[in-house]
């Protein structure tokens, strides 16, 4: 049953199937991720707030999982957090309860009055920061901090009364992952719950390994809202949200309330830093700082610089909820590094059969970052199926691709499939051998609409780190959403650009490309390649302008791009072979097995004369090839023309004869761009 089938007859249906311990009296509110009910405990006799997942997020997170995550919260015993006293599975429903608080949410309070004294919003932050701290010291990251999630009540669940007035209570920890210290674990798992204005940077953008800090910032956040009346970030969509908080800052707090005290202002200059580095180590740093500025640390030179530049006033939408969860089983890889995997065809969902290929086509560039297994080029798989036979647009699906596989050097193919799930998608990727077809990683997630690119981050850290790549690496990547795009409609139109190029139709591509530019002018890879088609339609002019449009964004290419890139534009363009050369070296450090990158930076040595630099580039790309060294006859024939010019003809009359009898017989040509 789907959410929406299951919304209207819900709280029927747990009333019947939990009869025995609860009775449902109404519904209280629904969330991104569970609905909740009031609901008496018959037990106990005493009212509680029952939490229901959505069914693919307990599908997602599985009920073992679930459950013994609740289990770490439980144990959580603070009077600053709303304890978890049950929790269950049902006919596939998760759910869990929580003490009933008569009173309001700070959500409820800042929809009221807007904004808060501003003593009152430093108490409210510190009493939170002192909850957030205590669960951050048994090894608890809560998250999802937004005013939602805090409760503001006159006593505590034990029914206590406050004698300082209101005592906020953080609620929700139910979703929190326990920090992951031991390699015991039966899964290995990242789980991204939160909702964009309050989502640390590294949050939104899916960095698995999250730590403490990102309460850190997302309790700024609150703060700023009780103080100002609106979320630092705020946008209609993720991807707005996403893209202001990595590359603007947000309003200075004192140009919208002039009696924010300065300790307060320079508190959550750094608590909002980008960098967690930047940001205060612990939460009680940050509570200290705001009112005791000496005992706040030295702010980091950056932390000032934003604080100082901050400027401009954002306008106030609603923001939309997002929830990507990563579930991943973990075996022991066979891979080795540098080892070749190829990427298969990926099934869409029938009402959208093209999402397949724009999924595949995310899950490749994550994987094209990788420095420890490298991923077939598309054009080397269309050399293997015309090899065998079959027309280069034949679909490769698993079974091909792992036929394929086993006459190469290749170790193992990536597939994957969408799904539809509610309103969203439910993506799944897997690693299989080549031999058996046993799987060697997994993941799976549940994006929204909004949060594909994202969550395809999140899929492919998981199974870069299941393949033996240390985190380490990961982190050091570019963010997926900046070398592809936040707009999925832009990279829609992209992967079809990259689809007519493939079949010859290069001014469709580029009709394609400039559809994706006005959806996203900073869209680099779209520039790029639409400066590549110009260089093949001989347009130079129109070259060079599309790829400097291309290449003054180098924060929207990743390092290896724009090396390949330069060295492209200063060959084609620009004649400059020194220069290419020197580009191609800068971009083979990082990518070694690179046929291409081999066979044309060889190109330019032989064009400099640089003979034999040129034939150990043409030696060395034809045993990259994962197909065999004498699988490409254009190759053969280079290092043959080499070897004449060096003064060997013997070799090279051997090297010509190498080449595979199943290639299509060819008449000699001397080297040439590929």
């Amino acid at each position: 049953m789907t959410w929406p089938v299951m919304a209207r007859d819900l709280q029927q249906y747990l009333g019947t199937v939990l009869a025995a311990n609860y009775r449902i009296e109404r519904e209280l509110g629904v969330g991104a991720t569970a609905r909740v009910y009031l609901a008496h405990d018959l037990k106990h006799d005493r009212l509680v707030a029952l939490k229901v997942l959505r069914p693919e997020i307990a599908v997602a997170m599985g009920a073992e999982r679930f459950l013994r995550e609740i289990q770490t919260a439980a144990r959580l015993s603070h009077p600053g957090i709303l304890p978890l006293y049950d929790s269950g599975e049902t006919e596939g429903l998760l759910y869990f309860t929580m003490p009933f608080i008569e009173g309001e949410s700070l959500r409820d309070r800042l929809e009221r009055e807007e904004r808060l004294p501003v003593d009152e919003a430093v108490r409210i932050t510190r009493d939170v920061a002192e909850a957030l701290g205590f669960a951050h010291e048994c090894g608890v990251i809560h998250r999802d901090v937004k005013p939602e999630n805090i409760l503001l009540a006159g006593h505590s669940p034990d029914g206590r009364r406050h004698t300082g007035g209101v005592r906020p209570l953080v609620a929700d920890f139910g979703i929190a992952l326990a920090l992951e210290d031991s390699e015991s674990r039966l899964t290995h798992t990242g789980m991204v719950v939160g909702t964009p204005r309050y989502m640390s940077p590294e949050q939104s953008i899916g960095i698995a390994a999250l730590d403490h800090r990102t309460d850190v910032y997302s309790l700024a956040c609150v703060l700023y809202e009780m103080l100002t009346g609106r979320a630092p970030f705020e946008g209609p969509t993720l991807q707005a949200i996403v893209t202001q908080r990595r590359y603007e800052d947000p309003p200075a707090i004192q140009s919208l309330r002039p009696d924010v005290p300065r300790a307060v202002s320079n508190a959550l200059a750094e608590a909002l830093a980008k960098d967690p580095a930047d940001r205060f180590a612990s939460m009680e740093q940050f509570s200290a700082a705001l009112v005791d500025p000496t005992r706040r640390r030295r702010m980091t030179r950056r932390a000032a610089r934003r604080l100082r530049v901050w400027a401009g006033v954002g306008v106030a939408l609603s923001a939309l909820a997002v929830v990507g969860a990563v579930a991943v089983r973990t075996q022991t890889s066979p891979l080795k590094r540098r080892d070749w995997v190829v990427v298969s065809d990926f099934d869409g969902p029938p009402s959208d059969p093209a999402l397949g290929r724009v999924v595949r086509e995310l899950v490749t560039t994550e994987l094209n970052q990788s420095r420890f297994v490298s991923t077939m080029p598309r054009s080397a798989l269309a050399g293997a199926l015309r090899a065998s036979g079959r027309p280069e647009t034949t679909r490769v699906n698993v079974d091909l691709a792992r036929e394929l596989a086993e006459r190469s050097s290749v170790r193992a193919v990536v597939t994957g499939n969408v799904e539809t799930a509610g309103d969203g998608y439910r993506l799944v990727v897997r690693v299989v051998d080549h031999d058996a077809g046993k799987e060697i990683a997994t993941a799976s997630a549940v994006a929204s609409a909004d949060s594909v690119v994202p969550v395809v981050q999140r899929l492919g850290h998981a199974l870069r780190e299941q393949l033996g790549e240390r985190r380490s690496e990961l982190e050091r990547n570019q963010v997926l959403l900046d070398i592809a795009t936040p707009s999925l409609p832009a990279y829609r139109r992209y992967v079809d650009a990259l689809a007519r190029k493939e079949s010859g139709d290069v001014a469709g591509s580029n009709r394609l490309l400039r559809d994706a530019v006005a959806l996203d002018t900073g869209f680099a890879a779209a520039w790029a390649l639409m400066g590549l088609n110009y260089i093949e339609a001989r347009n130079l002019d129109s070259a060079r302008l599309t790829l400097s449009e291309a290449l003054r964004r180098p924060q929207r290419l990743s390092t290896a791009q724009s090396y390949r890139l330069k060295a492209d534009a200063a060959y084609a363009i620009d004649r400059d072979l020194t220069s290419a050369v020197k580009w191609y070296t800068q971009y083979l450090s990082l990518v070694p097995n690179s046929v291409g990158g081999r066979s044309n930076r060889g190109l330019y040595m032989y064009m400099l004369g640089r003979y034999e630099d040129a034939l150990a580039d043409f030696d060395s790309a034809a045993a990259n090839n994962p197909f065999g060294r004498d699988q490409d006859p254009p190759m053969v024939i280079n290092a043959a023309d080499m070897l004449m010019a060096l003064g060997r003809p013997d070799r090279a009359a051997e090297r010509a004869r190498a080449r595979s009898p199943a290639s299509t017989p060819t008449t000699h040509r001397s080297c040439s761009p590929r």
